[in-house]
Formats: structure tokens, sequence, C-alpha cells
């Protein structure tokens, strides 16, 4: 009898240290979990992320369109411009620079681009003649910085004010609008439709 009552004690010893296993094994994976959600949120850009997450709800339950096919096409639209200017400057910003004069030099490309559209130059043509604008601007600042060793945000500065000057100048103030009505090119509904 004493055997039994010993056997019974050990069973339940062993079923008790089991069960604290069980529970140690539970709460090791509970703060395993909790550590991996205290680092996600550590990062920076989690913010930003669920920032995104709820604008992109709160959009899609206010407006039915939101997630239709053309609204996506003119979102990615609009943000590729910007998408691109990024690039060049994650590359200037890595390379310990800065560059003022992009949003400027941005402008003024687009206005000889929709100058030259509007007064009959073809739509290749136009689009070749905004980019060697900003060429030559880029082409400015990174001798005036390299050779001239003037820095950067200085040189940048200036030419932001004078590339922001020619476009006004060039464009009398005035907005140019590239439509079927103003651009004789045949290509312009393809032009309009990239963006």
């Amino acid at each position: 009898m004493v055997e039994n009552e010993n056997n019974k004690d050990s069973s339940f010893e062993a079923s008790e240290r089991f069960v604290e296993a069980g529970q140690k094994g539970t709460i090791e994976k509970e703060s395993i979990s909790r550590k991996v959600l205290v680092e996600i949120f550590r990062i920076r850009e989690i913010g930003v992320l669920m920032a995104l997450i709820l604008l992109l709800i709160l959009f899609s339950l206010t407006s039915p369109v939101f997630f239709s096919v053309n609204n996506l096409l003119n979102v990615v639209r609009q943000v590729s411009l910007l998408g691109i200017i990024a690039m060049g400057m994650t590359m200037v910003i890595v390379s310990g620079e800065i560059d003022l004069s992009v949003g400027a030099v941005y402008g003024l490309a687009a206005v000889v681009a929709g100058m030259l559209m509007t007064n009959g130059v073809s739509i290749i043509i136009s689009i070749i003649f905004a980019l060697l604008a900003g060429m030559g601007f880029g082409l400015i600042n990174g001798i005036l910085v390299t050779y001239a060793r003037i820095p950067a945000l200085i040189v940048t500065l200036g030419t932001l004010n004078v590339a922001r000057g020619a476009a006004l100048i060039a464009s009398k103030a005035q907005v140019i609008s590239t439509s079927h009505r103003t651009v004789a090119d045949p290509a312009i509904n393809t032009f309009l439709f990239i963006g």
C-alpha cells in the first residue's frame, strides 16, 4: 500500500513537472513573440507602413472607386515621377551631398517640353530637349562642385533660382496646357496616357 502511495506521489510529481514544463514552453513562446513584436515596432519605418495601411483601409471604405484599375493606374503614374527623382536623389545623398535644384530643374524641363509641343515640335524631340535642359543643369552643378570646389548646397541653391526664374520667364508665368487642341502630334494620346 505504501508502494502504491509512493507511485501515486511520483506520478503526481511527474505530471506536475510536465505541466510546469508545458507552461515554461508557453511562457518562452510568448516571450519570444513579444520580443519579435517589440523589435518590429522599434523599426522607424513601421509607423509609416501602418499609416499607409490605415489610409488604404480608410479610402477603400469611403470611396467605391479607390481600388479601380483607372485609379490605381493614376496613382502609379503620379508616383512614378517622384520615384524617378527620388532614385537620383538617393545616390546624391548616399554620396554625402545634397541637390536643392531638383524640383526647379524638373519644372524647367516640363516647361521646355510643353512649350515645344505646343509650338508644333514632335513629342519625342520635345522630350529630348527637356532631357538636355535637365542634363545641362546637372552638368553645371557637377562642374562647379567638382572642379570649382564650391559646396553643393551653395551651387544647387543658385541653380534652383536660375532654373525657377528661367521657367517663369519662358512660360511668362502662365500654365502650358498639353492636350489634343494644343499639340499637333498624333502621338498625344499615348503621351497623355503615360502621364
